[in-house]
């Protein structure tokens, strides 16, 4: 019997009790499937046999519960054995001070967000009442993410439980990436606190050209590039299309909506005649400012993404969702989706350029731009026009391009074949230098001047 079968059985035998009994043991420390219950649940709810309202009342009630025991546990038995017998587990006083450190700072976003991450739910309450953090700061932000949390997990499972096994899969594909996420972060966090002698270990390893913000660009140009791999991987290979389906369904407005308007407004400021008057009119704008570069990168950047959205769309050939909009469409295919990839290069060299031109202006410059792009990505989904992973490969590739031409603007467009040769090459091109360079004098005295050396 599949996993869905067993909690069809124990729904129909325990009821509510089984919803609030399975998600408060889970967050009370017992690696229990709350989350999976929780989803199942709101399925139940969405073929008619539980009220969505009273799940997530339950839920979110068995939750706030469950982390308070977690919480009491750590408090009145973790504490307590580990402060007498926490070196055969390998935490010290020093490490005990550390995390009560980490929880006196972090504390609060710590409780809030670790619901939605695998694995750090079950712990969190824990070491909460391990690192004495405050009971009220601990039950304030517990019962603010159990609400979010719960409300959301029902959700999904009220609107998408008919795709259970999908939807189970991504779910939990999403909390392992956001369990990755916090364990990279905590591991960048301990080599920044090293990073002295790390990096007088790895000076001789990496090249000079790398800085602290060239490695981020480089690890965000990874990320991006391999979100965008395994998108055009998805679509070409179909693996896409049923997730595809149930989320256009379920964002696609119909023409009757009161939001139609403004939606089809959002996606007309990432159609091409508006990209093209945004480009016209910031370039006239720097060129009569004697900014010849400014206007370069800008045309430069938007003619790159039309360009290669447009070898994308011919190279792939998908369709066109079944839900297409009245709207007009300048090419035959789909993936990647143009709004989307011309409008994150576009708007963002904009934000990039204005911020660098007025620095105050910058994070507003950034943030506003940010929400632009999003809310046309949004549109093409809302209208019916581009599948869910046209947009987010859009976005994706949009961003190789934007940091690419960004890159050559500042004149560093040679960093990352440097970051990527240089390591390899580094010895071949001291020689190489060694080579070329004139002998000194003493190695003239040691070489030439000796006729047993010739």
């Amino acid at each position: 019997m599949n996993l869905l079968g067993i909690l069809v059985n124990f729904f129909l035998r325990f009821g509510y009790a089984a919803v609030f009994l399975g998600v408060m043991v889970e967050n009370a420390g017992i690696p229990l499937p709350g989350e999976t219950i929780l989803l199942a649940a709101g399925f139940f709810a969405s073929q008619g046999h539980f009220s969505l309202g009273v799940v997530i009342l339950l839920a979110a009630a068995g939750a706030m519960l469950g982390d308070n025991v977690g919480y009491l546990l750590g408090e009145k038995v973790a504490r307590p054995f580990l402060t007498r017998r926490g070196r055969f587990l390998l935490l010290t006083p020093a490490r005990l001070q550390a995390i009560e450190a980490f929880f006196a700072r972090y504390g609060d976003k710590t409780i809030l967000f670790a619901r939605f991450v695998s694995g750090l739910r079950v712990v969190a309450a824990l070491f909460a009442g391990l690192s004495g953090m405050r009971w009220r700061t601990f039950a304030i932000y517990n019962a603010a993410g159990a609400i979010v949390w719960a409300t959301t997990m029902s959700l999904l499972g009220f609107f998408f439980g008919k795709s259970w096994s999908l939807l189970e899969r991504w779910v939990g594909l999403g909390g392992l990436i956001a369990l990755g996420v916090v364990g990279l972060a905590l591991l960048l966090t301990g080599l920044l606190h090293h990073a002295r002698a790390l990096r007088s270990a790895v000076t001789g390893l990496l090249p000079q050209v790398i800085g602290r913000r060239e490695g981020f660009i480089l690890v965000a140009n990874l990320t991006a590039l391999s979100l965008f791999s395994k998108v055009f991987e998805d679509v070409v290979t179909g693996e896409s299309a049923r997730l595809d389906e149930i989320l256009l369904r379920a964002m696609h407005l119909p023409s009757s909506s009161s939001l139609i308007t403004l939606v089809r407004a959002g996606s007309a400021l990432g159609s091409l005649p508006a990209i093209l008057l945004v480009v016209a009119v910031l370039a006239v704008f720097f060129l009569r400012r004697g900014g010849r570069r400014e206007a370069g990168a800008m045309v430069v950047a938007a003619g790159i993404a039309e360009a290669v959205t447009l070898i994308l769309l011919y190279s792939v050939q998908r369709a066109y969702p079944n839900l297409r909009d009245v709207l007009v469409h300048l090419h035959r295919f789909s993936f990647p989706s143009g709004h989307a990839m011309v409008s994150m290069v576009t708007y963002g060299m904009v934000a990039y350029l204005f911020g660098r031109l007025r620095p105050p202006f910058k994070r507003p410059a950034h943030v506003g731009a940010s929400a632009l792009i999003l809310g046309i990505g949004f549109s093409r989904v809302a209208l019916g026009v581009s599948w869910p992973t046209d947009v987010l490969g859009g976005f994706a590739g949009g961003l190789l391009i934007l940091w690419a031409t960004i890159y050559w603007y500042e004149g560093n467009y040679g960093v990352v074949l440097q970051a990527i040769g240089l390591i390899a090459g580094k010895d071949s091109a001291e020689r190489r230098s060694a080579e070329a360079s004139p002998p000194r004098e003493s190695e003239k005295d040691k070489t030439g001047d000796h006729p047993e050396n010739t």
